[in-house]
């Protein structure tokens, strides 16, 4: 009779344990996006007027592509990116451009 209780103490401290570990375990897989912005500056190096296509390098020497903005080679602007919550640049998302001005020379 003891050993039959000891088993379900036993049962029953196991089911608890998997009832709170498998929730943590699923919300933890699930990968949940940490969303940090960044702020850049930079300038527009190209405009494909065909396509709509402004190619702006940022001070950091990276260069983004960004479709249907009304901006001219010249232009600078601040680019507000989603960082995906990583440090990599290259998986950053550019979530707006505001224009702050114009340079008749290249800057960066």
């Amino acid at each position: 009779m003891r050993a039959y209780k000891t088993l379900k103490v036993l049962t029953v401290t196991i089911a608890v344990a998997l009832a709170v570990i498998c929730p943590l375990q699923a919300f933890a897989s699930t990968g949940k996006h940490v969303s940090k912005t960044r702020t850049a500056t930079g300038q527009v190096i190209d405009y494909s007027p065909k396509d709509s296509i402004v190619y702006i390098e940022t001070s950091d020497g990276n260069v983004w592509m960004i479709s249907e903005a009304d901006f001219e080679i010249g232009d600078i602007v601040s680019v507000k990116f989603d960082t995906n919550g990583t440090k990599r640049k290259q998986d950053d998302r550019i979530l707006r451009v505001y224009y702050k001005g114009y340079c008749d020379f290249m800057v960066f």
